[in-house]
């Protein structure tokens, strides 16, 4: 457990020095500053990029992971051909979905033009912001592989939210207008992108891709792979994701095109919030997923268990901590929030309680995916997500956004 230990801890202090920055951001800076629409809208992008990019990758992310223990050589700091394999296979799929949706524009767009009229106008982002989180998916999770955790972790947590302040602070001065604030956006994604493709090269971990290949047997093994989890993590991002998009969609008014962007605005502050009590396992999770796929190719189940009792047992009581301690609180930090935010206090809560049961249920599916038994979490997920979907749909229409976040906290005690 030390590597793990070592690891966390410093990836627990980099996501809590973000959650600060979230705070300042979702609580204070967005919903006071930026329209609710706007808000709503930068949500709803990015929710879809995500999606887009899950699609894209063929379960890449999951096969890195799994298939990197068994091609690793420390020595020459080469990886058998996987990553260049993965690459080229998230590029040509990317590629073909990028033409689909800029051919079946009015399609995509459909579902969003009553309730989320920005969306539309700003369609044409979402294929750079998709591509670009795609491949920051595929070589965070090499870099993870390596057990180099920390400058992904400080990425995401830490230079996309300051990104986004400074974002902030310009369309507050009027030096930038949305499509401004957009286009920043991308390009803050774009860059740290560029970080990482630069750390990885000065490791001395890119110099040796071009010259590797796998062959047309391992080829089989890692597609047919990431094919089954392909799956599983596109059923988990959607069941995790599609409350919000939903939501986007299914609420509609002829006196607001934007209403259904406002509701997202406001389940994203809640989300956010929410997302606090899992960032302890998310931290742990960077390192305890990369120590399970080297448990399972050892064959070390021992190890296995004691990663993952150890791992769960400190995220239990971290996320119960965390959960009553922002609940404690909510009155006074509702009260920092414009007065259309004002029913985000029980949209956090079963948000909240969702997530808690989750960290509380710990590396379960790191543990299934990456073990012979792979095949169940797919179907696990993949039923999560036709529930997902039933659950918004008959909930939303009766409560709401209230009833999006319920739909989310049913997923996840089902899921686990």
């Amino acid at each position: 457990m030390g590597i793990i230990a070592k690891e966390g801890s410093r990836n627990a202090i980099i996501m809590y020095f973000g959650a600060a920055l979230g705070a300042v951001n979702t609580i204070l800076l967005y919903p006071n500053i930026l329209p609710e629409a706007g808000y709503g809208l930068i949500s709803t992008m990015t929710s879809i990029a995500i999606l887009i990019a899950g699609f894209s990758g063929l379960g890449s992310t999951a096969s890195i992971i799994k298939f990197l223990p068994f091609y690793r050589n420390n020595e020459t700091k080469s990886n058998g051909g996987i990553l260049k394999y993965l690459f080229l296979l998230c590029v040509g799929i990317s590629s073909a979905i990028a033409i689909l949706m800029i051919v079946l524009k009015e399609w995509f767009q459909k579902p969003f033009e009553d309730g989320a009229e920005l969306l539309v106008d700003f369609y044409y982002w979402i294929i750079p912001l998709f591509i670009i989180n795609l491949m920051i998916d595929l070589f965070s999770n090499y870099a993870n592989g390596l057990f180099k955790t920390n400058l992904q972790m400080f990425q995401k947590e830490v230079f996309l939210r300051l990104g986004q302040t400074a974002l902030i602070g310009l369309f507050f001065v009027k030096i930038i207008d949305l499509k401004g604030f957009v286009i920043g956006y991308v390009l803050m994604y774009l860059v740290s992108f560029l970080i990482l493709i630069i750390y990885l090269y000065k490791l001395g971990e890119l110099k040796v891709i071009g010259a590797e290949s796998l062959s047309k047997a391992d080829k089989g093994k890692v597609l047919k792979f990431g094919g089954l989890t392909f799956f599983s993590s596109l059923a988990s991002s959607f069941s995790f994701r599609m409350d919000a998009l939903m939501l986007g969609a299914m609420l509609v008014s002829v006196h607001d095109p934007n209403i259904g962007l406002v509701a997202v605005a406001i389940y994203t502050v809640a989300l956010s919030m929410a997302s606090v009590i899992e960032m302890p396992f998310r931290a742990m999770n960077q390192i305890v997923n990369p120590s399970i796929s080297q448990a399972w190719k050892d064959n070390n189940l021992n190890k296995i268990e004691e990663v993952y009792t150890k791992s769960t047992e400190t995220m239990v009581i971290a996320g119960a901590f965390i959960f009553l301690g922002i609940w404690l609180c909510i009155d006074d930090i509702v009260g920092f929030l414009p007065d259309k935010f004002a029913n985000v206090e029980y949209v956090f809560f079963w948000l909240g309680l969702g997530k808690f049961f989750n960290v509380a249920c710990g590396s379960n599916g790191q543990v299934l995916i990456n073990s012979p038994k792979y095949q169940v979490y797919t179907l696990l997920t993949v039923v999560s997500l036709f529930f997902t979907f039933m659950s918004n749909y008959f909930l939303i229409k009766m409560y709401e956004t209230e009833g999006a976040a319920l739909a989310t906290a049913i997923t996840y005690f089902l899921l686990n």
